[in-house]
């Protein structure tokens, strides 16, 4: 009997994944949830990739290899995955990761019954590479939930957090369709959030049915290498950070909605966010000393204000009482 419940589309694409892709697949293929379709983009892999994924397409009807001639980049291949896809919901799937059997059931059950979403994550738990939880260091960075109407207390909340997850939940493939998908710069999960964002909320369900594999040894540097904006390096916050104001100033949305929610990203951004604040200080103070080596006048004067205003401290804490000695 066919299954009458919304086909859900599952997107993994993948690079030399033989080491973790048996432990993903065999968790995605035991959901709970039967109508899904299984996409396999392989970025011409040198490894056993493509032989496993024919072991796993031998056995299951629901999934579907493509393997690409030439290594497309992981951006591309990342779009790939869902550009292929056929279902009304749809989530891409890193070849390393783990899902409970209910994850895509219970995404779904929260979509069907909440209009206003366009996405619903789960909370979750990061794995090393054994696939052990990991520690207390890691506690904090969890999915939020941005079920408000409110459009711009949906925006602070996404900023405000260092760990964009969600992406990696339900998503509904008409949304995704009206985002410009994944670019070339880092951090283009987050400013992929912030376009489904800006088109509705994000349902959260409060259970750990993730397991998102985290490389201690891996640094931001080697993250944008992964995504291919390694060029970028030296600015990948403040490339970030202008990307998410581009991203509202081109959206859909009225000018003064517009104006209200620029202003929402630079006073969080710059002023509330202490995670922020850092990582764009390290990088402005690196961009003074290049120019200063270099003898560079102008790029000074253009970095030498945003500098000031970071490592000044916030409005905020200026008129509070020092507690006595």
């Amino acid at each position: 009997m066919a299954d009458s419940r919304p086909l859900v589309s599952i997107g993994m694409p993948v690079y030399n994944g033989e080491r973790f892709i048996r432990q993903a697949l065999d968790s995605l293929i035991a959901q709970d949830y039967e109508n899904i379709e299984l996409i396999i983009s392989d970025n011409a892999s040198e490894d056993r990739t493509e032989e496993l994924c024919q072991e796993y397409l031998a056995t299951d009807n629901r999934i579907r290899c493509y393997r690409n001639e030439t290594n497309l980049g992981p951006v591309k291949n990342f779009n790939r995955a869902f550009e292929l896809s056929r279902g009304e919901y749809f989530m891409w799937a890193a070849h390393d990761d783990i899902w409970d059997v209910t994850y895509v059931r219970k995404c779904v059950e929260v979509l069907e019954r909440t209009p206003s979403a366009v996405l619903c994550c789960t909370s979750l738990r990061f794995i090393d590479e054994d696939s052990r939880v990991l520690g207390m260091e890691y506690d904090n960075y969890d999915n939020p939930e941005m079920l408000t109407p409110s459009l711009r207390e949906r925006v602070r909340i996404l900023v405000s957090r260092h760990g964009w997850y969600g992406i990696y939940g339900v998503v509904r493939a008409d949304a995704l369709r009206r985002t410009l998908l994944a670019r070339p710069v880092y951090g283009a999960d987050v400013i992929l959030s912030m376009e489904l964002c800006l088109l509705g909320a994000f349902a959260k369900i409060p259970e750990v049915l993730f397991y998102y594999r985290q490389f201690r040894e891996r640094t931001e540097t080697d993250r944008a290498r992964l995504v291919g904006v390694a060029h970028q390096h030296g600015s990948l916050y403040g490339r970030l950070s202008r990307e998410l104001l581009s991203t509202v100033m081109k959206s859909h949305l009225d000018p003064l909605t517009k104006s209200v929610l620029v202003l929402e990203l630079v006073s969080t951004i710059y002023l509330r966010s202490p995670a922020w604040r850092g990582r764009l200080r390290r990088e402005t103070a690196q961009q003074l000393c290049d120019s200063w080596r270099r003898r560079d006048s102008l790029g000074i004067l253009k970095q030498l204000p945003l500098f000031c205003c970071l490592i000044s401290r916030p409005r905020r804490d200026r008129g509070k009482r020092r507690p006595s000695l």
